[in-house]
């Protein structure tokens, strides 16, 4: 690996935890709201739930290769722990924006006591945004 492509896999692994500071003309694009899909189905989401608050930011990572759905957007938190997907109604525009470079990401914006009986969607609701 050359010198370039560590720097660039550093700037990039520091700007999806937030370490830097916004460029200066940088802003912030709310793209949707949405439910995270399939949290019923992740073993652990009581506790994954429960370490999280609103405001935290999550991962978006593309799977092109899911089986289910080419454009799937698993939905992370920061230690990189599967909490969901984006709905498969709500992914085709964000999958070919991850797809041509941009930094989308989510966050929580509103959690449900996942102690509750809630439907396999039912737990936290995001906010997905684009920095441009």
């Amino acid at each position: 690996m050359t010198l370039p492509d560590l720097v660039k896999n550093d700037m990039s692994l520091l700007l999806q935890q937030n370490a830097l500071p916004q460029l200066p003309f940088t802003r912030q694009i709310h793209l949707l709201n949405t439910y995270v899909a399939g949290s019923g189905y992740v073993k652990e989401i009581v506790s994954r739930i429960q370490g999280l608050s609103e405001g935290d930011r999550l991962l978006l990572v593309r799977e092109p290769e899911n089986p289910f759905d080419e454009r799937a957007i698993l939905v992370e938190n920061l230690e990189g722990e599967k909490l969901g997907y984006i709905p498969r109604r709500k992914n085709e525009v964000l999958a070919a924006l991850m797809d041509a470079g941009k930094s989308i990401y989510a966050r929580v914006c509103h959690l449900e006591d996942p102690e509750e009986d809630l439907p396999v969607s039912g737990y936290m609701d995001i906010d997905v945004y684009m920095d441009d």
